[in-house]
């Protein structure tokens, strides 16, 4: 009878002290989850508040003058830049790789303005990218106005963060530059109502839920040992800017 009590208390013994570590086990994965959603939550919140001020940062980076011009700069005395308005409209979005960081573009893009001594049309380059084909569309002249479009594709580079999916969009641009010309020879002007993207060339799984042009100067820190100029002064040149926010599918992060 007493070794049937002292069998009984063991397993009661044994019991309680299971059911402690068990206890204690659960406790600790409860513990693990709620440390997991609370900094779970957090980053969201950091997230989003990241993806908001990007955005804002963004839009404020994109905003240009009334007119559409580039900020004024100071010119070299009789200086009289010509005033180029350019456009671009995005007919396709081909190849977008996020691991390779870059995207493809086929695009129009067009070039209007009065006067000689500039050919904005031959000398335009995509300074983020390489352009791997470029044909010349349309070319008139109406009195002393100049008209060219071109059809350009090109590939574009861009790093993609892939920790930030789904919780920021990405900022696509597609910028220009005159190579020969610097901004007080010629200037570009931002053609807002012709630009656009023709949404039935982008995958409806690439959500695009901003596009704006603008026009920015951008100064190189360097005249490249060209004796004609002083070596500190800026060389400083008008940039067009086509930008869009977007929201990239999940296979494009795999």
């Amino acid at each position: 009878m007493t070794e049937n009590l002292s069998q009984n208390g063991l397993k009661d013994t044994i019991t309680r002290r299971a059911y402690f570590f068990v206890a204690l086990w659960a406790a600790g994965i409860l513990l693990l989850y709620a440390i997991g959603g609370y900094l779970g939550v957090r980053t969201l919140l950091n997230y989003k508040v990241e993806t908001e001020k990007f955005r804002q940062a963004w839009i404020g980076s994109a905003t240009t003058e009334p007119d559409g011009r580039a900020p004024e700069i100071k010119m070299a005395p009789g200086a009289k830049p010509v005033d180029v308005l350019v456009g671009i409209y995005i007919n396709s979005i081909g190849e977008f790789s996020l691991k390779e960081s870059g995207w493809t573009a086929d695009f129009d893009v067009w070039f209007r303005w009065t006067g000689d001594g500039v050919k904005p049309g031959e000398n335009f380059q995509v300074v983020n990218g390489q352009i791997d084909q470029r044909e010349k569309k349309e070319s008139y002249v109406t009195g002393r106005e100049h008209y060219e479009r071109y059809r350009v594709k090109a590939r574009l580079t861009k790093f993609f963060d892939a920790s930030r999916f789904p919780f920021s969009d990405q900022g696509l641009t597609i910028q220009m530059e005159d190579s020969n010309h610097e901004a007080e020879r010629l200037r570009y002007v931002a053609d807002d109502q012709g630009s656009g993207i023709n949404r039935l060339g982008v995958l409806q799984s690439l959500k695009i839920t901003k596009s704006l042009m603008t026009v920015k100067l951008h100064g190189y820190g360097s005249r490249r040992g060209d004796p004609r100029f002083s070596p500190n002064t800026a060389d400083i040149h008008s940039r067009i800017i086509f930008a869009m926010l977007v929201s990239p599918p999940a296979r494009y992060y795999t």
